[in-house]
Protein backbone atom coordinates (compact mmCIF):
# COMPACT_ATOMS: atom_id res chain seq x y z
CA UNK A 1 0.00 0.00 0.00
CA UNK A 2 1.25 3.13 -0.55
CA UNK A 3 0.63 6.23 1.45
CA UNK A 4 0.58 9.67 2.21
CA UNK A 5 1.91 11.13 6.11
CA UNK A 6 1.36 14.44 7.07
CA UNK A 7 3.12 15.55 10.13
CA UNK A 8 1.13 18.52 11.58
CA UNK A 9 -1.89 16.67 12.12
CA UNK A 10 -1.16 12.41 11.42
CA UNK A 11 -3.21 11.02 8.75
CA UNK A 12 -2.39 7.33 7.04
CA UNK A 13 -4.17 8.08 2.99
CA UNK A 14 -3.77 5.05 0.84
CA UNK A 15 -3.02 5.53 -2.39
CA UNK A 16 -3.01 2.14 -3.75
CA UNK A 17 -3.56 -1.63 -2.54
CA UNK A 18 -1.63 -4.71 -3.29
CA UNK A 19 -3.35 -7.94 -3.28
CA UNK A 20 -0.94 -11.04 -1.65
CA UNK A 21 -0.90 -13.88 -3.64
CA UNK A 22 -0.08 -17.43 -2.63
CA UNK A 23 2.01 -20.00 -3.81
CA UNK A 24 -0.21 -20.70 -6.36
CA UNK A 25 -0.18 -17.11 -7.69
CA UNK A 26 -4.29 -17.12 -6.50
CA UNK A 27 -5.47 -14.59 -3.78
CA UNK A 28 -5.83 -16.29 -0.46
CA UNK A 29 -9.19 -18.74 0.53
CA UNK A 30 -11.10 -16.63 3.85
CA UNK A 31 -9.19 -17.97 6.71
CA UNK A 32 -6.23 -19.59 5.29
CA UNK A 33 -3.72 -17.26 6.61
CA UNK A 34 -3.97 -15.19 10.01
CA UNK A 35 -1.65 -12.35 9.44
CA UNK A 36 0.10 -10.61 12.65
CA UNK A 37 3.60 -9.28 11.91
CA UNK A 38 5.13 -7.38 8.98
CA UNK A 39 8.52 -6.36 8.58
CA UNK A 40 10.68 -5.14 5.18
CA UNK A 41 13.96 -6.72 3.79
CA UNK A 42 17.30 -4.98 3.05
CA UNK A 43 16.03 -5.83 -0.82
CA UNK A 44 12.61 -3.96 -0.18
CA UNK A 45 10.54 -7.62 0.41
CA UNK A 46 7.63 -7.96 2.47
CA UNK A 47 7.93 -10.43 5.01
CA UNK A 48 4.80 -11.55 6.74
CA UNK A 49 4.07 -14.15 9.65
CA UNK A 50 1.18 -16.09 9.65
CA UNK A 51 -0.55 -17.76 13.49
CA UNK A 52 -2.17 -20.56 11.66
CA UNK A 53 -5.05 -22.60 12.77
CA UNK A 54 -5.17 -25.24 15.24
CA UNK A 55 -8.75 -26.10 15.04
CA UNK A 56 -8.63 -26.86 11.60
CA UNK A 57 -8.34 -30.65 10.56
CA UNK A 58 -5.43 -30.79 9.48
CA UNK A 59 -3.93 -27.91 11.29
CA UNK A 60 -2.36 -24.92 9.64
CA UNK A 61 0.85 -24.41 10.70
CA UNK A 62 2.08 -20.76 11.45
CA UNK A 63 4.31 -19.57 8.68
CA UNK A 64 6.82 -17.19 7.49
CA UNK A 65 6.17 -16.10 4.03
CA UNK A 66 8.34 -13.48 1.58
CA UNK A 67 6.48 -11.27 -0.82
CA UNK A 68 7.87 -9.27 -3.33
CA UNK A 69 6.47 -5.51 -3.10
CA UNK A 70 3.66 -6.71 -5.90
CA UNK A 71 2.52 -9.24 -3.47
CA UNK A 72 3.73 -11.90 -5.45
CA UNK A 73 4.29 -14.97 -3.39
CA UNK A 74 8.70 -15.52 -2.88
CA UNK A 75 9.19 -18.21 -0.47
CA UNK A 76 8.07 -19.21 2.62
CA UNK A 77 10.77 -19.84 5.55
CA UNK A 78 10.90 -22.79 7.58
CA UNK A 79 10.20 -22.79 11.36
CA UNK A 80 12.13 -24.83 13.59
CA UNK A 81 9.94 -27.66 13.90
CA UNK A 82 9.43 -26.66 17.79
CA UNK A 83 6.74 -24.02 16.20
CA UNK A 84 4.69 -26.62 14.20
CA UNK A 85 1.84 -28.57 15.69
CA UNK A 86 1.21 -32.54 15.00
CA UNK A 87 -1.21 -32.13 11.66
CA UNK A 88 -3.62 -33.87 13.70
CA UNK A 89 -5.15 -35.41 17.07
CA UNK A 90 -4.30 -34.14 20.58
CA UNK A 91 -1.89 -31.29 20.00
CA UNK A 92 1.32 -31.55 22.40
CA UNK A 93 3.75 -29.23 20.44
CA UNK A 94 4.25 -26.02 18.94
CA UNK A 95 2.07 -22.99 18.97
CA UNK A 96 -1.14 -22.50 20.83
CA UNK A 97 -4.27 -21.78 18.72
CA UNK A 98 -4.16 -17.79 17.82
CA UNK A 99 -1.01 -17.28 20.26
CA UNK A 100 1.55 -17.77 17.66
CA UNK A 101 3.88 -15.86 15.76
CA UNK A 102 3.11 -12.30 16.89
CA UNK A 103 5.96 -10.38 16.21
CA UNK A 104 8.80 -9.66 13.80
CA UNK A 105 11.84 -8.01 13.36
CA UNK A 106 14.84 -8.10 10.65
CA UNK A 107 18.60 -6.98 11.27
CA UNK A 108 19.85 -4.11 9.22
CA UNK A 109 22.02 -6.40 7.48
CA UNK A 110 19.32 -9.31 6.37
CA UNK A 111 21.02 -12.06 8.47
CA UNK A 112 18.81 -12.63 10.91
CA UNK A 113 14.97 -12.62 12.19
CA UNK A 114 13.29 -12.36 15.32
CA UNK A 115 10.17 -13.80 16.06
CA UNK A 116 8.02 -14.02 19.10
CA UNK A 117 4.83 -16.16 20.04
CA UNK A 118 2.04 -14.31 21.79
CA UNK A 119 1.85 -17.23 24.12
CA UNK A 120 4.34 -19.92 25.64
CA UNK A 121 4.14 -23.20 23.21
CA UNK A 122 2.53 -25.87 24.45
CA UNK A 123 5.64 -28.25 24.94
CA UNK A 124 6.37 -25.43 27.50
CA UNK A 125 3.45 -25.65 29.82
CA UNK A 126 1.37 -23.11 31.15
Amino acid sequence: MKHKLSSKHFSLEPQSLVYLQSEYKEAYKPGARDFEAIALSPQGNILLTSEGDMRTTPRIPPRLTEYDREGQHLRELILPDKFLPEPEGQQISGVRDNLGLESLSITPDGKFLFLANEEALWQDGE
